[in-house]
């Protein structure tokens, strides 16, 4: 049999630490509740990185088991890409860091893949194309996420944060039942940018040790970075966050004469709230998610679930469907080369 493109290793990684609701971290916004309700729902409880670990504490072993995985050595790796959000520093990303804790060779390139939500796809895509070309043998795509440090626990959003990281190994391979990409469908409403973003505050009247603070220039202006959901946001979360992925996968679908009885759906996990929506809009045979264990890892809840998942898909195909914050929506379709 012939080779094809695929993943042909994945794997994850999660902090030892659990937090559960009923966590002190939460007090005040279980005594204050949203006007409205809460649309962050489905978390039992979620992974917090220790004091003294970061990104590249879980971005590691998640690419070593992917490359175990693949049964390859990093000797065997000539790209690196993903990412890791949020890093400690502006630039350069923690895909650094794992370049260097993993030995990748020094002519192994970095490629960081700022997209967010949608860094994983992006980062199979890119490896594909350039595996296909031959640009490439085998490329490692790992995301990962700390936003348990970057968000405000008097917002509804805080309880859905969880930390993780995920990844994968792009190649070629004649194991029939390793996924590789059919084909994508993307809609992006950029007018919606703004309403979801990561950012600090800057603190009005604040002084830096030389004089008054400048806007862009002074970092004693300015919070730490967190997120920020704006009303328009909250509106967006429903409105295009729930009817565009369902539009978005019908198309898809349709496109490539595939029925969603034959899907198996990973899905981005912000909360059941939206998990719930495309399962009855969409219909796939399977839907799978780590959101009770893990909550919502950002950059990272798809390869997270891929990995952890793995073994329970036994459809022919399998649709990664991913939101992004400019508005957008990504939904990837891949399949095995065996029949279910």
């Amino acid at each position: 049999m012939s080779s094809r493109v695929v993943i042909t290793g994945v794997g994850y990684s999660v902090p030892a630490d659990i937090r559960s609701n009923t966590d002190p971290v939460f007090d005040w916004l279980h005594a204050h509740p949203p006007v409205g309700g809460n649309p962050f729902q489905g978390y039992v409880s979620r992974r917090v990185l220790a004091p003294g670990q970061d990104l590249e504490d879980i971005m590691v072993p998640a690419a070593r088991q992917a490359l175990a995985d693949a049964s390859i050595g990093v000797q065997d790796i000539d790209l690196l890409t993903g990412f890791g959000s949020l890093s400690l520093l502006a630039m350069p990303n923690p895909l650094a860091l794992v370049h260097q804790k993993l030995g990748l060779l020094p002519n192994t390139p970095i490629v960081p893949i700022a997209n967010d939500y949608a860094h994983f796809t992006a980062g199979i895509s890119l490896a594909t194309a350039l595996v296909e070309t031959q640009r490439a043998k085998n490329a490692v795509v790992v995301c990962g996420s700390n936003w348990t440090r970057h968000v405000d626990y008097h917002t509804p959003q805080c309880i859905s944060a969880g930390d993780g990281a995920g990844a994968v190994v792009v190649g070629r391979s004649s194991d029939p039942d390793r996924f590789g990409i059919v084909d994508t469908e993307t809609i992006t409403e950029s007018a919606l940018y703004g309403s979801m973003y990561m950012a600090g505050d800057e603190r009005v009247g604040a002084r830096g040790p030389d004089g008054p603070s400048i806007p862009g220039y002074d970092h004693h202006s300015f919070t730490w970075p967190y997120f920020h959901i704006t009303d328009r946001g909250k509106s967006a979360f429903f409105d295009f966050g729930q009817r565009m992925p369902v539009v978005a996968v019908h198309a898809l679908l349709a496109r490539n004469g595939v029925t969603p009885a034959d899907v198996t759906l990973i899905a981005h996990q912000a909360s059941t709230v939206l998990l719930d929506y495309w399962k009855d809009g969409i219909g796939p045979r399977c839907m799978l998610d780590t959101l009770q264990e893990y909550a919502d890892v950002p950059t990272a809840n798809l390869p997270i679930t891929l990995a952890a998942k793995y073994a329970d898909i036994d459809t022919k195909y399998l649709v990664l469907l991913t939101l992004g914050v400019e508005f957008s929506v990504t939904a990837m379709l891949l399949s095995r080369s065996t029949t279910a």
